[in-house]
């Protein structure tokens, strides 16, 4: 008879110790006391004496197992958090601190390094430390470098003002630094972190700036470098996960490895070995990210069982990597980025078979039903996460996974390949990338497009209904974006409701520079009207002071041209440039 549901022991282990690992997070994050731990005790053993009694000595094993994972989740949770919060260094002091670079990258507000191995006044200190950098912060520094400088020193704490940073939890990032003095550093050999700088080097020298910056991301996962308007525009359409090195990118890799290995035609031990290993490398050179972890961990898993000449089933293979990467970390079941992978993967295993054939009677290639399959299939598994974390899920993002993440994948295969390459014969570089960035550029313009859309409309005062039709949404969704933009970015929306609340007061906005603008459509009755006029109140003073610049810059240009005796004449202006015709002789002295 064939079973209703075929449990699988590892993702059982995997919610024992899953659930561990959660309940203990939401007892700290509400204050609550870890009484409720002691209910493991009756609860494992009800289930031993259950089996003991059917003489079932695998439940009896398992029973022991779920209960001691479930209070090992639980416990390491617990003493994660307590050791984050102890702090050795006092908040809001001065220090003498010195560490090794883990990570370089920055924000919007400049530059920051991440140090580890801390030592403040000659002592040493655990956790990490985030080191912000102003413009001339002194020596050069990367990842792996030793630094030094003196500095004011804040912790963080946990759950401060009824929220957590679930990424600073993650890293033990335990203090933030602000350098009063120059830092000086010296050189450490870092060899993941070599090999990423070196990365990072080769598509900048080889590829336009915003290009490279993408290729970058979608190659280690760090996303720092994209410009933000352009990285938001890829959140919202939901498929911002490209930028994040997980199944997709480490299934591609280790095919594209294995395919290679084969050829070679070792052993199938040597092959699998080496495949696995440079799994595993190609995440340490990413950061080893939980997702990536996970992933390489899946693609172990299945080259065991070939080995073994057993059947590969990929919600064990799930389970195991699960409680795998929870073993090392508990808190990392805080991740969302590890939910949301977590989920794509079962969802794949437990609904893709069944779309892919449903897709199939109508009539769909197999190969088009299968790749929709997975996405539509790992959607499902991640709605309520998104739901959760985000508070939106746009249908536009299902169709741009469907179409987009398929084109990227192959991109990426290419990408990959020529990395190696460009690494292994570097004069072919510049012919590689010219190349490779055709594709990446083609399928990532119309994402910057409508970033600009986006960014531009919302700041100049653009609906929701005006939004949606520029970027092709529903109205519904471009609310949200306008929504989340102004979530993310508080002081944009306080500046806007000032020089509303400002029009309204005076009557009148003005640029920067002093130049009026009469607002009377603020006074009207009528709605459209009285919208206008709110719109050209935000608008006036960001535009209206970007008109006045150019046109001081069109006068001076006028007069130092006509001082200089030159026959150059500025004939035109479009947006932030000025266009001048000038003889060829006078070109040089032009410009």
């Amino acid at each position: 008879m064939k079973k209703p549901v075929n449990i699988r022991p590892a993702v059982v282990l995997a919610f024992a110790i899953g659930a561990g690992a959660g309940f203990s997070y939401l007892s700290a994050y509400n204050s609550f006391p870890y009484w409720w731990l002691i209910a493991i005790v009756p609860a494992a053993a009800a289930a031993m004496i259950f089996f003991i009694i059917r003489h079932n000595v695998a439940g009896i094993v398992f029973s022991v197992l779920g209960a001691a994972l479930f209070a090992y989740g639980a416990l390491g949770v617990y003493f994660k958090l307590e050791q984050h919060s102890a702090t050795s260094l006092t908040d809001g002091a001065s220090y003498s601190v010195g560490g090794v670079v883990t990570e370089k990258s920055f924000t919007q507000s400049g530059e920051y390094i991440k140090i580890d191995d801390i030592i403040a006044e000659g002592e040493r200190v655990e956790g990490l430390m985030i080191v912000y950098l102003d413009e001339n912060y002194g020596q050069f520094c990367d990842v792996g470098y030793n630094v030094s400088f003196e500095c004011t020193v804040y912790t963080d704490v946990p759950f401060a003002y009824g929220g957590g940073n679930s990424s600073r939890l993650l890293e033990d990032v335990r203090y933030m630094a602000y350098p009063s003095g120059k830092l000086s550093s010296e050189y450490g050999f870092s060899l993941f972190g070599s090999i990423n700088s070196a990365v990072r080097s080769l598509y900048y020298e080889n590829l336009p700036r915003d290009t490279a910056a993408i290729a970058y991301a979608m190659f280690t996962g760090n996303i720092e470098y994209i410009e933000t308007s352009t990285m938001d525009t890829f959140r919202y359409g939901g498929v911002a996960h490209v930028f994040a090195v997980s199944g997709m990118h480490i299934v591609l890799v280790y095919g594209f490895v294995s395919f290679i290995l084969k050829k070679l035609r070792l052993g199938r031990i040597p092959v699998a070995l080496l495949s696995v290993a440079l799994v595993f490398f190609y995440t340490g050179i990413c950061g080893f990210t939980l997702s990536a972890v996970r992933a390489a961990i899946m693609c172990a898993v299945a080259e065991a069982v070939k080995l073994s000449a057993g059947k590969y089933d990929m919600l064990s293979s799930l389970g195991l990597s699960f409680v795998a990467v929870l073993l090392v970390n508990p808190l990392n079941v805080i991740s969302v980025g590890f939910q949301l992978s977590v989920a794509a993967v079962a969802g794949i295993a437990l609904f893709c078979k069944n779309i892919t054939r449903a897709l199939q009677k109508i009539k769909v290639p197999r190969s088009i039903a299968s790749a929709a399959a997975m996405t539509i299939s790992s959607q499902i598994a991640t709605f309520p996460i998104l739901i959760s974390c985000f508070g939106y899920v746009s249908w536009a993002s299902l169709v741009l996974n469907i179409v987009f993440v398929p084109l990227l994948s192959g991109i990426f295969t290419i990408q990959f390949a020529v990395t190696l390459v460009a690494f292994i014969v570097s004069p072919a570089a510049s012919v590689l990338f010219a190349v490779f960035a055709v594709p990446l550029e083609a399928v990532t313009k119309e994402m910057r497009s409508s970033a600009k859309a986006v960014n531009f409309g919302i700041v100049y005062g653009i609906s929701d209904f005006g939004l949606a039709r520029n970027i092709g949404v529903s109205r519904k969704e471009a609310a949200a974006f306008i929504e989340k933009y102004f979530a993310r970015y508080p002081r944009i929306k306080a500046y806007m409701d000032e020089c509303v609340r400002l029009g309204h007061e005076q009557g009148y906005v003005t640029t920067l520079l002093g130049r009026r603008r009469n607002l009377p459509e603020l006074a009207s009755s009528n709605y459209q009207t009285r919208s206008f006029g709110e719109r050209a109140a935000m608008n006036t003073p960001i535009q209206g002071t970007a008109a006045d610049i150019i046109k001081i810059a069109m006068v001076r240009t006028h007069r130092a041209l006509q001082a200089e005796g030159l026959r150059a004449q500025l004939i035109l202006q479009v947006h932030d440039e000025l266009i001048v015709d000038a003889p060829a002789e006078e070109a040089e002295a032009v410009s």
